[in-house]
């Protein structure tokens, strides 16, 4: 198999399981595996278990790229808002920021912050569209038929890269 350059992750934020985590987990190993880099999104769920692993594998960061709608500090208002909403916990918040400050200490280069001011649904989509058209190939990892995960695999679609899905019903 030629080795492509850049593997996109996509997939839930709101709930994901020990299957879902193992198998984000193992694509990973197989991404890093091929000398690819990682492209994911920031977010909570199947994008912070695929940053984790390519981390422990790849600890200089070489490999990864994080590609945020808004500048990390805009970001990590809204996590901190989202946490005081009790839509997420103060420690998931936490450990995100920290996930993401310290990739952007460890390799400025592997987290590009987009321009957008709010975390919407718009900027999200948007920055999926980034996603895509940094990517050679799209893991999706789509629970309960996620609409966000939908839109980045449609994206990949049509830009005609390999795509694989796998869905899970939590």
């Amino acid at each position: 198999m030629i080795s492509l350059k850049q593997s996109a992750i996509s997939g839930s934020w709101r709930t994901t399981n020990e299957a879902v985590k193992s198998d984000v987990e193992s694509a990973v190993e197989e991404i890093y595996k091929r000398g690819n880099s990682l492209v994911v999104g920031g977010a909570l769920g199947v994008d912070q278990i695929a940053t984790e692993k390519m981390l422990a594998l790849n600890t200089d960061g070489s490999q990864l790229l994080i590609i945020l709608p808004t500048s990390l500090d805009i970001f990590e208002g809204h996590f901190q808002m989202r946490a005081k909403q009790a839509v997420i916990s103060n420690k998931q918040a936490d450990q995100l920021i920290s996930l993401l400050q310290s990739v952007k200490s460890l390799n400025a280069g592997s987290l590009i912050e987009m321009d957008y001011q709010s975390c919407e649904q718009g900027s999200y989509y948007a920055r999926n569209s980034e996603i895509v058209r940094q990517a050679d190939e799209l893991y999706a990892f789509r629970v309960n038929q996620s609409k966000g995960t939908s839109d980045t695999i449609d994206k990949a679609y049509k830009k005609n890269i390999p795509v694989f899905v796998r869905d899970y019903c939590i």
